[in-house]
């Protein structure tokens, strides 16, 4: 590979060839690639101005093709193309205005695969202006927003009513709750067989909701549970290699997947899926991601990492939900198309159970099983918890160790804790921080040996699966397809509360209620407040994990991030509503009502509305 170039495409590396010739200039050359985008490509960066971009150029075997030169920034792109035959210099006058990094691009465009292109002597080279009639561009040229265009009138209005509402909650929150409600949610007026039955009634319910869409204008159609888009077919696709190969390389897999295997689901037969994977030398004991979505992509055709004995494929995802799934499933015996099937039947039993231990965490700290019930139905109506039970992304069952360690806290048993916390972090490696959470909780309320209970097991846990990443993919941490760590960014916390395709406030507009009543118990002694103390510290450093993420969720509906702590927002919106007065309850319960006219049409058409905004779920199409 020539040093700072390498080839545009990630397949037919053998189209791309190079030579260090003596007494002569290095040549690259591209041959049998069809199409218009083989290219050799460099990164540079470059200052505002205008630059002249030029090459040697020949050309061999053209037919309605030739050499190009390009050059990119962002989506903005200029180019120019040469059908020559022998050697000849060609250039092209770019104005850029805003400087930073742009690709640079020597390549071939042909519809035959008897075309070869060379370049030499490439340079771009800033000047003060181009010469008369030559080949002129203007690349990334920013036209001024207007006033309406820069500003989210949506968002805008979003603020305004949660600033309005938040504000009378705020006001009203502290009292004691009025005797219409008194009843309802003060007593335990509900009897244990009558919880028994209302559970029993949404484990029906979710099961039910895995084999049924709904489409405005057409209605309600029985489906089969199929991995959709994102990642969720590549959970699929390391399930059926556990189950049926035994192991956890996956270059194999996806081959199969081309040829119309069933292996990442039916959806995916003879679909060449985008690897989110680690490619692992064996030899240098090095690994890269091979996923073009990555930030941290490997360089196309670095033959450190092209496919061979020395080189094998994993998934970039962690491997501890793929393991579970495919351990639950396998008693089933399964064959390679059974495998959604079984899953989703699994994975909305763990949404339901993840339900169930929200209600034990609420009767842990005191609620009546009245107002436990209730923190269920917030969860279940009105968030993207029900759009998850039906969902093959891990969230759900992340949900669940964290409501686990939070009740296993609360109620003093800091070893089950410990193992929810830490079966949570297998699953999202990131997550770990809500353990660091809960040990600095324990320390400052002085209970050391609580904390050091905590810390021994997550260490216990997490020490193993780290020298298990290690052998498989020659690193500790697996955890997605870039790293979790890109630098703080004021625009993430932005993006994850008021982003409109993945935004917790625009979807869970009830969670503000949440956050309020966290930040106020963090300065409470009170009895009362002793499950949303638990809450806050974890959930601050949660906040700034997201603003180091850089990536935001991807291609998924809602705001998946968040999905593992509604539970823990639905104990302490009830916790706190339950001694609120009745303009707060007010106010509660228009957020709460929006939220459900968008979660359960949202959990009914999912998932045709990924990286949508919430009311997409009530339009057709």
């Amino acid at each position: 590979m020539p040093d700072y170039w390498h080839p545009s495409r990630r397949s037919g590396c053998e189209s791309f060839q190079w030579a260090r010739l003596k007494d002569a200039p290095g040549k690259l050359s591209i041959v049998n690639a069809p199409g218009d985008d083989a290219a050799w490509t460099q990164t540079v960066s470059v200052l505002p101005g205008w630059y002249d971009l030029g090459a040697e150029l020949q050309t061999r075997g053209a037919w309605m093709g030739g050499a190009f030169l390009a050059i990119q920034q962002g989506k903005s792109f200029a180019s120019a193309f040469w059908p020559s035959e022998e050697w000849a210099r060609h250039d092209i006058y770019v104005h850029i205005f805003k400087g930073g990094p742009v690709e640079v691009q020597c390549g071939l465009t042909s519809p035959n695969l008897r075309t070869t292109v060379s370049c030499r002597n490439v340079s771009l080279t800033k000047i003060a202006a181009p010469p008369a009639g030559a080949r002129q561009f203007e690349l990334a040229k920013q036209q001024p927003l207007s006033f309406e265009e820069a500003i989210n009138w949506t968002t805008v209005w979003l603020i305004l009513l949660l600033g309005t509402l938040g504000f009378i909650y705020y006001r009203y929150a502290d009292g004691v709750a009025f005797s219409a409600t008194a009843g309802t949610i003060s007593t335990d007026s509900l009897s244990t067989r009558g919880v028994v039955v209302l559970f029993g009634l949404l484990l029906a319910g979710i099961l039910a909701l895995t084999r049924i869409e709904w489409t405005p204008g057409a209605g309600f159609s029985i489906v089969t549970p199929q991995a959709a888009r994102s990642d969720e077919p590549h959970y699929i696709l390391l399930i059926n290699s556990l189950l049926f190969d035994h192991d956890f390389e996956l270059q194999d897999d996806y081959a199969r997947v081309a040829q119309g295997g069933l292996d990442a689901g039916v959806r995916f037969q003879n679909v060449p899926l985008d690897r989110h994977t680690l490619l692992v030398n064996k030899r240098t004991g090095h690994h890269a991601f091979a996923s073009i979505d990555s930030p941290d992509s490997v360089v196309p055709c670095d033959p450190e990492f092209i496919l061979a004995d020395d080189v094998y494929e994993v998934s970039a995802h962690p491997p501890g939900f793929s393991m579970l799934m495919a351990l639950a499933i396998a008693p089933f015996h399964p064959s390679v198309g059974d495998a959604e099937y079984y899953a989703a039947l699994v994975l909305a039993i763990i949404s339901w159970l993840g339900a169930l231990m929200t209600f034990v965490a609420g009767r842990g700290v005191g609620m009546s099983r009245a107002k436990g019930m209730f923190a269920v139905a917030l969860l279940i109506g009105a968030s993207s918890w029900l759009a998850y039970s039906r969902s093959f992304f891990p969230e759900a069952t992340i949900g669940l160790g964290l409501i686990v360690a939070l009740w296993a806290l609360t109620t003093d048993r800091p070893v089950v804790a410990g193992f929810g916390v830490a079966f949570a972090a297998i699953l999202k490696p990131p997550l770990a921080v809500v353990g660091i959470g809960f040990i600095i909780n324990e320390f400052r309320a002085g209970r050391r040996q609580n904390a050091i209970k905590l810390g021994l097991v997550m260490a216990l846990c997490g020490a193993p699966m780290m020298v298990f990443n290690y052998w498989l993919a020659k690193t500790f941490v697996i955890s997605g397809n870039s790293s979790w760590l890109r630098g703080a960014s004021l625009k993430s916390i932005y993006d994850t509360f008021f982003e409109p395709g993945h935004a917790l406030l625009y979807f869970i507009p009830w969670a503000i209620i949440a956050f309020i009543a966290i930040a106020r118990s963090f300065r409470s002694d009170a009895p009362e407040a002793k499950l949303l103390r638990q809450m806050a510290l974890p959930l601050l450093l949660f906040l700034v994990l997201l603003s180091c993420s850089g990536t935001g969720p991807g291609l998924c509906y809602g705001p998946r991030y968040w999905v593992p702590f509604l539970p823990w927002f639905a104990l302490a919106t009830i916790e706190d509503v339950s001694r609120a007065r009745r303009p707060a309850l007010v106010a509660c319960g228009i957020l709460v009502l929006i939220a459900a006219l968008f979660a359960i049409p949202g959990a009914l058409r999912y998932p045709d509305i990924f990286s949508r905004v919430p009311w997409a779920a009530w339009k057709a199409g």
